[in-house]
């Protein structure tokens, strides 16, 4: 049994008040790799409890009988089992990882695959006769692989879930604690074997009168972003109560953040306060550095009497230069020397470039970025940001001499891109001019 540690700091805060759990709560939910799995009960209820007098119940695979468990009193444990309040208890499969049986504080094999309902049960708990203090999944048909959790598919496979801190009692409405969205949704949506508060939970139940900011999670990981694009949004929500100022929103480093999806990021906003009030607001967040490495920074959230820290943890990765072509082979040129072949087209693009796309053809074909005109046997198509949009490339073959067997490549440069080839076939014709004598004569008979 481990202790819990508040991550957010608060500053002017006096005489508060901490609301507590009613009851005890699953507090963290993990399905990894392997048998990587185990559940975490919290007890933030202001005293210990014994926990004989609760069990784990479970179905396998959906319940056989819609309503009813496949295994009542699954788990339970020895009376006089103390979980003191603060601490959390670990059951975990005796075959996970290591580091998870270094905290485990019981073990049982039979944990969830993702579609397997567990619920934290009063014990005694029979099939059709039970009281659910909270739930994990439902009590109907086999979902199949996993529940949505979060609006994230297959939520509950191959994540880890971590409740909210705001949260300070268990859901027992079947699927109830899910949500639609981050925003709606009881639980933090990690990536799978990420035990990052493994054996420690943080519950941030505070009822005060003093300024307060409360945000719906204290932490958002998983950022990738390439080197010149920003990686993708996420979101958290913040509101705040007994406010003596606007909310103030400033973050570090390499992140942004915004009010609005999409545009108007920045290292600062403001949340405008009412009446001391600020209404729960989508704050969306995103990584835009300029050198590759692991990141690692904070938002903080003030109103100059209460501050609140939001971790932001990401990787800006630096992806080598890349040439893409659209096809790899043209053939089938043909034309009469004097006359330029018909003209074939394919498309070129590139992404992570530091220098302009350089084209050079060889043999007797020409190319140009323009149909009909313009053609030569080299090209430069500039790079913008690092990007190359998709442009048309047109190829014709132009020999001077009858040759049946043409042959070209277009060879394609820019530091440090794999260069890309593409092949070129055809043929050049010719007229023979030869006099009448030479190609008439008479048959026997004269004619």
């Amino acid at each position: 049994m481990k202790n819990f540690y508040l991550i957010f700091t608060f500053f002017f805060v006096s005489l508060v008040s901490f609301g507590q759990a009613t009851d005890l709560f699953i507090s963290e939910y993990a399905e990894g790799s392997s048998n990587n799995k185990y559940i975490e009960i919290y007890n933030g209820t202001g005293a210990p409890v014994d926990l004989g007098g609760y069990s784990l119940s479970s179905c396998s695979n959906g319940c056989d009988i819609t309503g009813e468990f496949d295994y009542p009193d699954n788990v339970t444990f020895a009376p006089g089992t103390i979980l003191n309040d603060g601490e959390v208890y670990v059951v975990a499969h005796p075959s996970s990882d290591p580091f998870i049986l270094a905290e485990a504080d019981q073990t049982f094999t039979y944990l969830s695959n993702g579609d397997d309902a567990f619920a934290l049960t009063l014990a005694g708990a029979t099939a059709n006769s039970y009281t659910i203090i909270d739930i994990i999944g439902d009590l109907g048909p086999d979902v199949g692989t996993a529940w949505t959790v979060a609006g994230i598919t297959n939520g509950t496979q191959n994540h880890t879930l971590v409740r909210k801190e705001t949260i300070c009692s268990g859901n027992p409405v079947e699927l109830g604690s899910f949500g639609t969205d981050p925003a709606s949704s009881e639980w933090e949506v990690l990536a799978s074997n990420d035990w990052t508060f493994l054996a420690s939970h943080t519950a941030n139940c505070a009822s005060s009168t003093d300024p307060q900011i409360t945000t719906t999670t204290n932490g958002i990981n998983g950022f990738i972003q390439y080197v010149g694009t920003p990686s993708p949004e996420q979101f958290f929500g913040v509101e705040g109560s007994n406010l003596v100022g606007d909310i103030l929103a400033t973050v570090s480093g390499d992140f942004e953040i915004s009010l609005t999806s999409g545009g108007g990021f920045s290292n600062s906003l403001t949340l405008p306060q009412n009446a001391g009030e600020v209404a729960l607001t989508q704050v969306f967040v995103r990584l835009n550095g300029f050198a590759p490495g692991s990141v690692l920074e904070e938002i903080f959230l003030s109103d100059g009497a209460d501050t609140a820290v939001v971790i932001l943890a990401g990787e800006i990765l630096a992806p080598e230069p890349t040439i893409l072509t659209s096809l790899d082979t043209l053939d089938g040129f043909s034309h009469f020397v004097g006359t330029p072949s018909a003209e074939q087209m394919f498309e070129v693009s590139g992404n992570y470039l530091t220098e302009d796309i350089n084209l050079t053809v060889s043999g007797d074909f020409e190319i140009s970025l323009t149909s009909g005109i313009g053609f030569t046997n080299s090209l430069i198509l500039p790079q913008a940001g690092g990007e190359v949009n998709l442009t048309q490339v047109f190829v014709r073959l132009n020999g001077a001499a009858q040759n049946l067997n043409q042959v070209g490549v277009i060879d394609f440069a820019s530091s440090g891109a794999q260069p890309p080839q593409v092949l070129l076939l055809g043929e050049t014709l010719d007229y023979v001019v030869s006099t009448i004598g030479a190609v008439t004569s008479n048959d026997n008979e004269g004619i």
